[in-house]
């Protein structure tokens, strides 16, 4: 269920849990949330109206956002999935109504990347509420999730921090918190392992920055109670990999 909520502060301590990222992470919500901040401000033509669609009456844009978001709500839960992506595509930006579009574009994304393993659409639909607003984490949780799922790892890795960037401001739960933390960090390791070349430094940056990113989720997990077999996981790939860079240096 898609939900609108003000940010609060970042979420207490509590137990959450994670899936290995072979798999579709299981308790999922489409958070859009409305940010703290007031968003830049748009260029307003001042001029004779005319028929288009930024200059249609605020209330009927509203209004229409609204039933679309409904109905396709609604035949989500139907479980009629295609029809319920064509309904919110059908949300469009304008003002005050600007929420209800970023909350039609995480629904779309969530069931074309979580249900129908439509990867390349996701992303297309989270970067259109991106470009509306820039600072919502969990359009650019699915949207890291989705290019990791494809092997786009540095696009993924760049996503996902931009979830740690913003979470203050436009908060996720800690599970999404987490999920984003190990995300980056087995992007990291895959790319640092199957990346490496015959440029030594360059192998030395691609290691450094996955054992950096595990041991970043370690101590995340620190105050956080996560999963033992992903925290012995992380322990286990930052040492594999602490590894291979001292090879590096060996072979220099």
């Amino acid at each position: 269920m898609v939900t609108i909520r003000r940010p609060t502060k970042t979420p207490t301590k509590r137990m959450v849990t994670i899936r290995r990222p072979t798999k579709t992470p299981t308790k999922r919500m489409v958070t859009i949330r409305r940010p703290t901040k007031t968003p830049t401000k748009r260029v307003v033509s001042v001029g004779r109206p005319t028929k288009t669609p930024a200059m249609l009456p605020r209330t009927k844009v509203c209004a229409e956002n609204r039933q679309y978001l409904s109905k396709a709500k609604m035949y989500r839960k139907k479980g009629e999935l295609e029809i319920a992506v064509e309904l919110a595509g059908k949300a469009r930006p304008h003002g005050d109504c600007q929420i209800l579009f970023l909350e039609a574009c995480g629904l779309i994304a969530d069931i074309q990347i979580f249900k129908l393993k439509n990867f390349d659409k996701g992303i297309k639909a989270t970067k259109k509420g991106l470009k509306i607003d820039a600072r919502q984490t969990f359009l650019w949780f699915l949207q890291g999730y989705a290019q990791y799922q494809v092997s786009s790892y540095r696009e993924a890795i760049d996503s996902l921090r931009e979830v740690l960037k913003h979470y203050r401001v436009v908060p996720v739960r800690e599970e999404i918190l987490m999920q984003t933390r190990y995300f980056i960090a087995d992007a990291a390791d895959r790319r640092a392992t199957k990346g490496l070349g015959s440029d030594k430094q360059a192998n030395q940056r691609l290691l450094q920055e996955a054992i950096t990113s595990w041991n970043e989720f370690e101590d995340f997990c620190f105050d956080v109670e996560c999963p033992n077999d992903l925290v012995d996981r992380a322990a286990r790939r930052a040492t594999d990999l602490k590894q291979k860079l001292s090879l590096q240096w060996v072979d220099r």
